[in-house]
């Protein structure tokens, strides 16, 4: 969305997805991109655009354990399947990777 560009609510709301997702990916796992809010001047036919963005701080990963009930491998084998180290910038994408893997083992 640039300056003078007209309204087009679903090219706001796409954007407002791809920026909390870019913060996710690039070390901000708790950043809130709030609502937009459009103000119109009817007269002008003029507009602001108001998107609230609350990175959260930036973060690194940790080292993974598992809590509660045993599972039928460790944290140390989780970890192995993790395409990150602890340590390294968070990143949601690198997360959500390693979900799925856990899901093709068969075993979650």
């Amino acid at each position: 969305v640039k300056i003078g560009d007209v309204v087009d609510a679903d090219k706001v709301l796409a954007g407002q997805a791809n920026l909390g997702a870019k913060l996710k990916n690039e070390g901000y796992p708790f950043a809130v991109v709030r609502d937009p809010e459009v103000v119109i001047d009817h007269e002008t036919r003029l507009g602001d655009l108001d998107m609230t963005v609350d990175p959260g701080g930036k973060r690194n990963f940790g080292r993974i354990v598992q809590t509660g009930e045993k599972q039928p491998f460790d944290a140390r084998h989780t970890q192995r399947l993790a395409r990150f180290k602890p340590g390294e910038l968070y990143n949601q994408a690198e997360v959500d990777d390693l979900k799925r893997a856990l899901i093709a083992t068969g075993i979650v």
